[in-house]
């Protein structure tokens, strides 16, 4: 009698322990009701680094990793090499430079000589200036790699001058809005957007017919403008209206306007974030936009008198020439990733129904036990108790027979 209770006994206390791997399972398909993961970090000034006197614009070349800062009263560009972070040659230029682009697919940096009326033209490779080309007074300037054209607007003439890059001589004239300011390019449309600070307006250039075909209204004195390429979105930075005018460039209207700092004076974008960086010229910061919302998602702090900005879409760092203290501000920002759907495969069912494969399986046991409302303590503790009910029965039982044998 006793060995049959104690085999009795066996097998309840076996039959709690198979249990608990199964309720275990359905916690490891349940999975944790809230994730914590590592904070992505909000956008921090990394470096400082000194350059010339009174910094005004900047451009970088991703493919190098160079970034060039012209430097407004000295007349100079300054070459930073962005894995140091440390200026690694001098270029002097024309007078009094003011706004700069780079051709990545040539590697030559063209500088915008605000009294010279004129641009330089440096070779990235031995950081010499290789060509001189004149054109209106004050210019500013952007690069069409796909073309090799660079477009140059001319403050006082409301215009924007073409330079072949290959030839360096100005190929066309385009007349546009009045006090031309920034332009930029979207090279996958072959359409530049000048910014007519006179105007309250952007003149919509075609590339190939090099025509005006569309003028937009915007915010007060528009100053500087940038291209996302992948979303064909064009930010255009209003300096008196404090913010920045979101344009469709399917249709060349205003989508969105996003407040941000005081007198926005540059404008850049990171096509593969999404994330449009805003220089405030007045309030020494830089504003984050997320381009999906068009919010201000951060403000980060800088020097004083940012005026201008760009970005590295492969290291993801922001460059800031600080105006008043002759100083390129180094921003980081960690992108968190964004995650990608996975689709089940559907597999052949029986009886008209779908089998989906054990992965998706586990992905739908995660969601049906999610819906319910439980937490993984509570199956944790759940699948403990069963364990102890399994065994304090078990040995109540066998207490109970043993005294009745």
């Amino acid at each position: 009698m006793r060995a049959r209770n104690a085999l009795r006994l066996l097998l309840i206390v076996l039959a709690g322990t198979l249990a608990l791997p199964l309720v275990a399972s359905v916690v490891a398909l349940r999975g944790p009701a809230t994730v914590s993961r590592a904070a992505d970090g909000d956008p921090t000034v990394i470096a400082t680094i000194s350059v010339g006197d009174h910094p005004c614009g900047v451009a970088l070349n991703p493919n190098s990793n160079r970034i060039y800062v012209p430097n407004h009263h000295t007349p100079t560009v300054s070459v930073i090499d962005g894995a140091s972070n440390t200026v690694v040659a001098t270029v002097a230029v024309g007078s009094n430079p003011c706004g700069v682009a780079v051709n990545p697919n040539t590697n030559r940096i063209y500088v915008a000589n605000w009294d010279s009326g004129s641009v330089s033209v440096i070779d990235g490779a031995s950081n010499t200036v290789v060509a001189t080309v004149s054109v209106g007074v004050a210019p500013s300037l952007a690069v069409n790699p796909n073309t090799n054209l660079i477009y140059v607007t001319n403050y006082g003439g409301d215009s924007v001058s073409v330079i072949d890059g290959a030839s360096n001589t100005v190929v066309a004239t385009v007349s546009v809005g009045s006090y031309t300011q920034g332009v930029a390019v979207n090279p996958n449309t072959d359409r530049i957007y000048v910014a007519n600070e006179g105007g309250a307006t952007v003149s919509v250039i075609d590339g190939a017919s090099k025509t005006v075909v569309a003028t937009v209204a915007v915010g007060s004195h528009p100053y500087a403008v940038a291209v996302n390429p992948n979303t064909n979105r064009i930010y255009v930075a209003n300096s008196w209206s404090d913010s920045v005018s979101v344009i469709d460039g399917a249709s060349n209207t205003v989508v969105a306007t996003v407040a941000g700092g005081t007198n926005p004076y540059g404008v850049a974008i990171n096509p593969n974030s999404n994330r449009i960086y805003v220089a405030n010229l007045n309030s020494a910061n830089v504003s984050v936009v997320d381009g999906a919302s068009n919010a201000v998602i951060a403000t980060v702090a800088v020097g004083n008198g940012p005026y201008g900005v760009a970005v590295n879409p492969n290291s993801n760092r922001i460059y800031v020439p600080n105006f008043a203290d002759d100083t390129v501000s180094v921003i980081e920002d960690i992108v968190p990733p964004t995650p990608v759907p996975s689709t089940p495969t559907a597999h052949p069912g029986v009886g008209g129904k779908v089998l989906l494969p054990p992965a998706a399986m586990a992905t739908e046991s995660r969601a049906s036990t999610e819906d319910s409302g439980w937490s993984a303590g509570a199956y944790s503790a759940l699948a403990v108790v069963g364990t102890a009910v399994a065994v304090a029965g078990g040995a109540w039982y066998a207490r109970r027979r043993w005294r009745a044998g």
